[in-house]
C-alpha cells in the first residue's frame, strides 16, 4: 500500500473534529445527559476529589452521546464544567484545572464498567478487520465502510479508536479487496475483452470511451441515435463483461461505485491510473452504462408514443370540428328547403 493510500482522506476535517471533540449541548441537553441515575450516583460517591467528581459527570455525559475517549482542555469544556459544578456543589467555586491524563484513564475505566463498554484493543481490532472484510463485499466506498465500522463498534460496546486507526483499517481492507479482484480479472478475462478495453483509450480507435460516456441530452432522434450506436458497440461484449463480474462476485453497489469513478475522473486522469484499477472500473462502467442506455431508450419510446397519441387526439379534434362545421352548413341549407314545403303562401302547381 502506497504512502498516498495510507493518507487517503475519508472524513472531512470538520467531521473528524465533530467526532472527536466534546459535544455541544443546549441547556435542556445538559440537564438530560449530565443527570445521574442511582447506580451512577453511587459510583460518584466513591470519588473523593471534587474536581474528579465533576469531570466524571462530564465524561459520562459525553460518552453517552458518542463512545469516544476524548482529549480536551479545560477551556474547551468550561461552560459544561461550571454547569455540572453548580449542580453538584451549588455553593462552591472552582478555579480552571485540566484533568490529569492518569486520572482521566481511571475515570473512563469507571465509565466503561458502568455502561458495559470495553476499550478498543488488539482483539477488538482483529474482530473489526474481520467485519470490514465482509462489509467490503457489500460496498467498497470508504465512507460507507467507516460508518459501518463505527456502527459495529457501538453495537458491540467497544470504544471508537483514533481516526488514523480507523483510516488504516478501511484503506487496508479496500486495498486487499482490490488486489483480489485484480488477480481474478487477470486470470479469467477473455483476450477479446482485454483488447476491447484497451481500444477504449486508443486515439486511433473508431469507438472510444468518450463516446460511451456521452449521455443523451434529450429524446430527440439525433440523441437517441447516439445512444443506439453506443449500445451496439457495448452489446457485443456485454455477455463477457456480465460473466466476469459474476466471477468477481461484485455487489450491485460496488459495480455502481466503480462505474461512477469513470464518470467522475477525466479520461486523462484515468489513463494515469494503475492498469489493473483502470480495467476494473472499465468492466463495471459498460454494464452500468448499458442499463442506463436501455432505460433511456425505453423512456424515449414512451415519450414519443405519448407525443404521437397526443398528436392523434389533436388531429381527431380538428377533423371532428371541420366535419361539424360542414354538417352545420348543410343543416342550414336543409332548413331553407323545408320551409318551401310548409310556406302556405306558395301555390303548388300540379
Amino acid at each position: 500500500m502506497s504512502q498516498r493510500s495510507k493518507r487517503r482522506s475519508i472524513l472531512l476535517e470538520s467531521e473528524i473534529s465533530d467526532l472527536y471533540s466534546p459535544p455541544v449541548f443546549s441547556i435542556e441537553q445538559k440537564r438530560f445527559f449530565f443527570a445521574l441515575n442511582d447506580v451512577e450516583a453511587v459510583e460518584i460517591d466513591s470519588i473523593i476529589d471534587r474536581y474528579h467528581k465533576i469531570y466524571f459527570v462530564l465524561l459520562l455525559g459525553y460518552f453517552k452521546v458518542k463512545p469516544v475517549v476524548l482529549n480536551f482542555t479545560f477551556s474547551e469544556v468550561k461552560d459544561d464544567f461550571h454547569f455540572v459544578a453548580a449542580e453538584l456543589f451549588p455553593k462552591k467555586s472552582f478555579k480552571p484545572r485540566n484533568l490529569p491524563p492518569r486520572q482521566k484513564t481511571r475515570l473512563y475505566q469507571k465509565i466503561f464498567d458502568l455502561l458495559g463498554y470495553s476499550k478498543f484493543s488488539d482483539s477488538a481490532k482483529l474482530k473489526l478487520i474481520t467485519e470490514v472484510d465482509q462489509i467490503t463485499k457489500l460496498s467498497i466506498e470508504p465512507r460507507y465502510i467507516l460508518d459501518e465500522c463505527i456502527h459495529f463498534l457501538s453495537h458491540n460496546k467497544i470504544t471508537i479508536p483514533k481516526y488514523s486507526t480507523l483510516q488504516r483499517i478501511v484503506i487496508a481492507a479496500i486495498t486487499a479487496t482490490n488486489l483480489r479482484l485484480f488477480d481474478t480479472i487477470n486470470e479469467h478475462m477473455p483476450e477479446s475483452l482485454s483488447m476491447y478495453i484497451g481500444e477504449l483509450f486508443c486515439n486511433d480507435s473508431e469507438f472510444q470511451l468518450k463516446h460511451i460516456r456521452r449521455s443523451a441530452k434529450d429524446f430527440t432522434p439525433k440523441e437517441v441515435r447516439k445512444e443506439l450506436i453506443a449500445m451496439s458497440h457495448v452489446k457485443s461484449h456485454i455477455d463477457d463483461i456480465d460473466a466476469l463480474l459474476i466471477t468477481l462476485g461484485l455487489s450491485p453497489h460496488n459495480i455502481a461505485y466503480y462505474a461512477s469513478l469513470v464518470d467522475y475522473y477525466t479520461i486523462t486522469k484515468l489513463k494515469r491510473f494503475d492498469k489493473n484499477a483502470r480495467i476494473l472500473y472499465l468492466l463495471c462502467f459498460p454494464q452500468a452504462r448499458f442499463k442506463t442506455i436501455s432505460e433511456h431508450i425505453s423512456d424515449a419510446f414512451v415519450y414519443h408514443c405519448r407525443r404521437l397519441n397526443e398528436s392523434a387526439k389533436q388531429y381527431a379534434k380538428e377533423v371532428s370540428y371541420l366535419e361539424w362545421a360542414k354538417a352545420s352548413a348543410n343543416v342550414g341549407k336543409a332548413s331553407a328547403l323545408l320551409r318551401l314545403f310548409i310556406d302556405k303562401t306558395l301555390k303548388l302547381f300540379c
